[in-house]
């Protein structure tokens, strides 16, 4: 019995042993008989696989541009309607819903850091007049053109607005109500100078009022209302001070224009860079200096230092900037470089052109706030710093 189970062991084992050897053998001799065709196949497989996968590819790119094509339509969209919401349609200035925060925030900064803010009110004269004798497409033509004159009358850190119908209110910064006074009685005298096809030359009245601490919104906006509405009672084409302060008092001489362009540091004007950030305040400071030195009289030789010390101050800092930015790989880049040639450039013409004579004092150092530096800072240096951050 022993043996027998020995021997069917061994045959087992046999078994085993020689059926893969025998399979070896077959699938060798068959490998070596179908070489070819066996080849052939695995390359054809092969090659669908790998157009299979080029197709997929082909087909996810595509997904993925549509998909990218529909995100930049929505974002369009998304900004446009944005835009829409807060400005008035006919003008592009800000409208009632848009500037309220604003001058919510203006209040609050002023309670926190105590700075000056003011408010102009102004309202087109005999506007009715206008639409009744020449038709609403006229008076919509008076509107644009003066939302634009507000435009270009206004500092880079004012908040024009179209608060309804025929009436504009501006929210000016840093301003007390010396210098609002000034700015607006710029504003009405360069409506006197407007020229229209359509209809006969318009004047503005205007209100104005400083906010005072811990005054609300409604109690500012009445005084200046109140003001605005004493200088169309009163012969219309003026401005009036919520005061009592007479405009015409007022000597409008360089020094106090040149005082509406004060440059005052805001938490605002942060990029979230140290070193930028500090180099900023720093160009604040040495446009303050030049300020000062020209409203005191100083003489030309050390105004021209001063305007040559800040010229090489904004050309390191811009090299700087330009440094940092692209270490941090900023889409924007190539943009910001051409900002700044394009300041540089200006700003050496106007310094030659200062020096000649050949620009005033006011439109000189309102290139330096309004353009060189907060405008700077406002506008290509926000886009690139928060495209950062994004």
């Amino acid at each position: 019995m022993k043996k027998q189970k020995r021997a069917f062991t061994i045959c087992i084992l046999l078994f085993f042993i020689c059926i893969p050897l025998y399979a070896q053998n077959v699938f060798v001799s068959m490998y070596d008989v179908h070489a070819k065709t066996i080849l052939i196949i695995a390359n054809l497989f092969l090659i669908v696989l790998f157009a299979a996968l080029l197709i997929v590819i082909v087909l996810i790119k595509k997904a993925y541009r549509k998909i990218n094509n529909k995100n930049i339509k929505l974002k369009l969209a998304q900004e446009k309607a944005e835009f829409l919401s807060l400005h008035d349609s006919l003008t592009d200035l800000y409208n009632r819903r848009a500037i309220e925060p604003m001058i919510i925030h203006e209040m609050n900064h002023k309670k926190r850091f105590n700075t000056p803010v003011s408010l102009l009110i102004a309202d087109i004269d005999h506007f009715k007049k206008v639409n009744d004798i020449y038709g609403h497409d006229v008076g919509d033509i008076v509107l644009k053109r003066l939302a634009q004159l507000f435009i270009d009358y206004s500092r880079v850190t004012d908040i024009p607005s179209r608060w309804g119908g025929e009436e504009f209110l501006i929210v000016l910064t840093n301003t007390t109500e010396q210098g609002a006074i000034l700015l607006a009685q710029k504003m009405r005298k360069a409506c006197e100078k407007l020229m229209f096809e359509e209809c006969k030359k318009i004047t503005i009245s205007i209100g104005v009022a400083q906010n005072n601490r811990d005054e609300t919104f409604e109690q500012w906006f009445k005084k200046a209302d109140r003001a605005l509405y004493i200088a169309k009672n009163t012969g219309r084409n003026k401005v009036v001070a919520a005061s009592g302060l007479d405009p015409e008092s007022l000597i409008e001489k360089s020094e106090h224009e040149l005082l509406l362009l004060q440059l005052i540091w805001r938490d605002d004007y942060c990029v979230g860079v140290a070193t930028v950030d500090a180099q900023h305040r720093d160009l604040f400071t040495a446009s303050n200096m030049i300020i000062d030195a020209i409203v005191k009289n100083e003489s030309e030789k050390h105004i021209t230092d001063l305007l040559h010390v800040l010229f090489t101050q904004t050309k390191t800092h811009f090299k700087e900037e330009e440094k940092y930015l692209k270490k941090e790989k900023c889409s924007r880049l190539e943009q910001h470089k051409e900002e700044h040639n394009r300041l540089l450039d200006t700003f050496k013409d106007h310094i030659l052109d200062f020096s000649q004579n050949r620009i005033s004092p006011y439109n000189f150092i309102a290139f330096i706030c309004n353009d060189l530096v907060i405008g700077h800072i406002l506008g290509e240096d926000k886009k690139s710093f928060d495209g950062l951050k994004n």
